[in-house]
């Protein structure tokens, strides 16, 4: 009789260690999902990457220098520059005027 006693005792502990094990590879895919979402731009995500970046921007009129220096976390390799122009825009990208003193990564 005390080995009927046992049998519920094992079917309880085995469906209770079933349970934990698909729960962790459930855990694990869920896992490397969100991880491979992280890491699709260069190892961050972009996201997180826009929060750090910061510059700051002076124009001179009497010279016409547009100054612009990165006081952020995260290089800036380039960007696109709007101007004014006859009720419009005009707009050009650093990276084809090549700014003075602008390092290519940022």
């Amino acid at each position: 009789m005390k080995n009927k006693a046992i049998s519920p005792v094992i079917a309880t502990v085995l469906l209770v260690a079933i349970v934990v094990v698909i729960g962790l590879i459930i855990f694990m895919w869920f896992k490397g999902l969100s991880e491979e979402t992280i890491t699709k731009f260069g190892k961050k995500n972009i996201k997180l990457v826009c929060n750090d970046v910061k510059f700051d921007a002076s124009y001179s009129s009497g010279t016409g220098t547009l100054s612009i220096s990165n006081t952020g976390t995260v290089p800036i390799i380039d960007f696109q520059i709007k101007k004014s122009v006859a009720g419009g825009y005009s707009s050009v990208r650093l990276s084809e005027i090549g700014g003075a003193g602008w390092d290519e990564l940022g």
